[in-house]
C-alpha cells in the first residue's frame, strides 16, 4: 500500500516537472515569436503570442506549485532543484505579465515597415509616440532583472542551473535592446530634424592609417535632417574640411598628451584621442570656421560598417557600372584603391566619394529593410564603427549611456585601452593583426598586480605601392610599419615595466593623464611577418565595477580576453 502511494506520488511529481519543463520551453518560443511579429509589424500574431506566453508561464508556475512539488521543495538540499525552478517560472512570469504588454502596444505603434516615409525618410511622429510605450517596458524589466537574480543554486541538478544562466543572459540581452530602443525613440524625433532642420559632419574614417577613434579622416559629408528625410548638402575629400589657425579649448591634460601634434586645429591629427566627443568637436570647429555653417552633431563610420550596410541593402551600382557589395567594399577602399590609383591622390579621393554617395543614396531612397538596417547599426556601434554626437547637451547625455558615444569613461573601475597611432604616415594598417588582453590577480592591501597583453602583426606583403608604403624618418625592410600604442589605463594605475618579446622595453616612455586615467605610450617599429608581444605589466588599485577593455576598431578586431576577478 505505501509503495504504491509512493509510486502514485512519483508519477504525480514527474507529470508536474514534466509540464513545467514543457511550459517554459513553450514560453521561450513564443516571446522569440512575439519579438519577430513586433519587428515585422504583424499585431495580431504579436498579440497571439505574447497571450500565449502568458498562458504557458501561468502552466509552469501552476504544475510547480503543485502539492508534489510543493512537499519536495520543503526537503532541505534535495528540493533547492524545485526551488530554482520556481525562481526560473517567476521570472517568466514577469516577464510575460510585465514586459510583454507594453512591447505590444510599442509594437501597434511602431511597425518597423511602415515607418518609412515615401522617398526613405522616417515618420518622427510615429517614432515619438512609441516612446512611452518602450519606455513603460524598460520600467517593467527592473523586475525581472530582480527575478532572475533571486534564482537559487540547483545545486546538484546543472541543467537547472544551465536553464538559469541562459535566462539570466536572455534577461540582459532583452533590458539591452529595449534600453538602447527607449533611447532611439527619445533621440530620434529631434535628431532626425522633427522640432526644425539639423545639420549633421559625416566623418569616413579609414582604418588602414590608424588613428584613436578607428582611421585617419578619409572623407566628409554634410547631412540635412528635416522631419524625418535626410540629404546630403555636400560632399567632400578629408584636406576640404581644412585647418584652423586656433583650435578649440580641451584642457591641459589634452594639450600636454596631443599638443605637439596640433591635434586641434590639423584635420590629420584630429582624431588621435580615441575619446570621440573630442574628435567630433574639433571636426565641428573646422566645418563651423571653414565652411561658415552650422553643425548639429557629428557622425563617423568606416569601411566596415559600410559592408554592414551594404549587407542590408544590398549592392550598389557606380556610374562606370562596377558592383559595390558588401563583400568587396572594404578591400576596395582600402587596399585596392591605393593599386588603382598609385600616385593620383585627387582621383583617388573622387572615387571614394562616389562610393559612399553611392550608398548614402540607396540607403535615404528608402533600401533595405528597417530591421535589418538597424541589426546591421547596432553591430557596428557595438564594434565602435558607428559613432555618433550631439552638439545638444541633452542628447549627447543619451548618447554617453550608448556604445555609439565612443568614450573613454570618467570611472574608477579596472580599465585597459590599446590605441594604435600610425606614425609612418602610411597605410599598412590594412594588414595590421591584433590580440588583446587584460588581466589582474588577487587583491591584497588596496592594490594588485596587473597586465595588458598586446600582440601586433604586421602581414603587408612586400609588393605594395609607395604610397602606401612610405615611411617618414625610418629606415627599414619593405612593408615595415612605424606605430605609436598608447596604454589607456585604470584610474590610480601605476607602469611597473614593459616587455616586448619578453625582453624589457628601456627606451623612453611618454606619460601623460586622460579623463582620469594614466596613458603610456612608445613607439614600435612592426617588420614583415614578425609579431610583436608587448606587455605592460602595472600596479593598480583593488577598484570595484565591472572591468572594461575597450577595443580600437580595426580592418579585423581579432581576440579579445578579460580576466579580471572582482575585489
Amino acid at each position: 500500500m505505501v509503495l504504491s502511494a509512493l509510486c502514485v506520488f512519483a508519477a504525480w511529481l514527474a507529470w508536474n516537472l514534466y509540464t513545467a519543463k514543457s511550459s517554459l520551453e513553450a514560453v521561450r518560443a513564443h516571446v522569440v515569436a512575439a519579438r519577430s511579429a513586433i519587428v515585422n509589424g504583424d499585431e495580431s500574431a504579436a498579440e497571439a503570442q505574447a497571450r500565449a506566453a502568458g498562458e504557458a508561464a501561468t502552466n509552469a508556475r501552476d504544475a510547480l506549485r503543485s502539492t508534489p512539488c510543493r512537499i519536495v521543495a520543503a526537503v532541505p538540499f534535495f528540493g533547492d532543484p524545485l526551488d530554482a525552478l520556481e525562481g526560473i517560472s517567476d521570472t517568466v512570469s514577469s516577464l510575460t505579465d510585465g514586459v510583454m504588454p507594453h512591447l505590444v502596444a510599442a509594437g501597434r505603434v511602431l511597425n518597423l515597415d511602415q515607418l518609412r516615409l515615401v522617398g526613405g525618410g522616417l515618420n518622427v511622429d510615429q517614432l515619438s509616440r512609441a516612446h512611452q510605450p518602450i519606455a513603460e517596458a524598460v520600467a517593467a524589466m527592473a523586475n525581472v532583472r530582480v527575478a532572475a537574480a533571486k534564482i537559487p543554486d540547483a545545486r546538484f541538478v546543472s541543467t537547472v542551473n544551465d536553464v538559469r544562466d541562459q535566462l539570466r543572459k536572455q534577461v540582459a540581452e532583452l533590458d539591452e535592446v529595449l534600453v538602447n530602443a527607449g533611447m532611439a525613440t527619445q533621440l530620434a524625433p529631434s535628431m532626425l530634424g522633427a522640432h526644425g532642420d539639423r545639420v549633421y559632419l559625416v566623418a569616413f574614417q579609414t582604418n588602414a592609417e590608424l588613428r584613436g577613434t578607428g582611421g585617419l579622416l578619409g572623407g566628409t559629408a554634410l547631412l540635412k535632417a528635416t522631419a524625418g528625410n535626410i540629404s546630403i548638402d555636400r560632399l567632400a575629400q578629408n584636406y576640404d574640411l581644412g585647418s584652423v589657425s586656433q583650435g578649440i579649448e580641451l584642457g591641459p591634460e589634452f594639450d600636454q598628451l596631443y599638443g605637439e601634434m596640433e591635434a586641434t586645429s590639423l584635420w590629420s591629427n584630429s582624431n588621435i584621442s580615441p575619446h570621440f566627443p573630442y574628435a567630433a568637436k574639433i571636426w565641428r570647429d573646422m566645418a563651423q570656421k571653414n565652411w561658415k555653417t552650422n553643425v548639429d552633431g557629428v557622425i563617423a563610420v568606416d569601411p566596415v560598417a559600410l559592408s554592414y550596410v551594404l549587407a542590408a541593402i544590398g549592392e550598389v551600382t557606380l556610374p562606370n557600372g562596377e558592383k559595390v557589395t558588401s563583400q568587396n567594399v572594404v578591400h576596395l577602399t582600402e587596399s585596392e584603391v591605393y593599386d588603382r590609383f598609385p600616385t593620383d591622390q585627387l582621383a583617388r579621393k573622387k572615387f571614394l566619394t562616389v562610393i559612399a554617395s553611392s550608398v548614402f543614396n540607396k540607403l535615404a531612397a528608402g533600401g533595405g529593410r528597417l530591421p535589418t538596417l538597424i541589426e546591421a547599426a547596432g553591430k557596428a556601434a557595438n564594434e565602435h564603427r558607428l559613432m555618433i554626437w550631439s552638439a545638444h547637451d541633452d542628447e549627447q547625455k543619451v548618447l554617453e549611456q550608448t556604445s555609439l558615444g565612443h568614450q573613454i569613461p570618467e570611472t574608477g573601475a579596472p580599465y585597459a585601452n590599446v590605441t594604435v597611432i600610425n606614425s609612418g604616415p602610411s597605410k599598412l594598417d590594412y594588414y595590421l593583426r591584433r590580440d588583446l588582453a587584460y588581466t589582474a590577480g588577487d587583491c591584497k592591501d588596496g592594490r594588485r598586480d596587473s597586465q595588458v597583453s598586446v600582440t601586433l602583426t604586421n602581414t603587408a606583403p612586400g609588393n605594395l605601392p609607395d604610397y602606401v608604403d612610405k615611411i617618414i624618418g625610418f629606415n627599414g625592410p619593405k612593408g615595415t610599419n612605424v606605430v605609436t600604442v598608447y596604454l589607456y589605463a585604470t584610474d590610480g594605475a601605476e607602469l611597473t615595466s614593459i616587455t616586448r618579446d619578453g625582453d624589457p622595453v628601456t627606451e623612453a616612455i611618454g606619460e601623460g593623464v586622460e579623463r582620469g586615467h594614466p596613458v603610456f605610450f612608445l613607439v614600435l617599429a612592426l617588420f614583415p611577418g614578425e609579431p610583436v608581444d608587448l606587455v605592460f605589466n602595472l600596479s593598480e588599485p583593488a577598484a570595484k565595477g565591472t572591468p572594461t577593455l575597450d577595443v580600437q576598431p580595426l580592418i579585423e578586431n581579432g581576440p579579445v580576453k578579460v580576466s579580471v576577478p572582482a575585489c
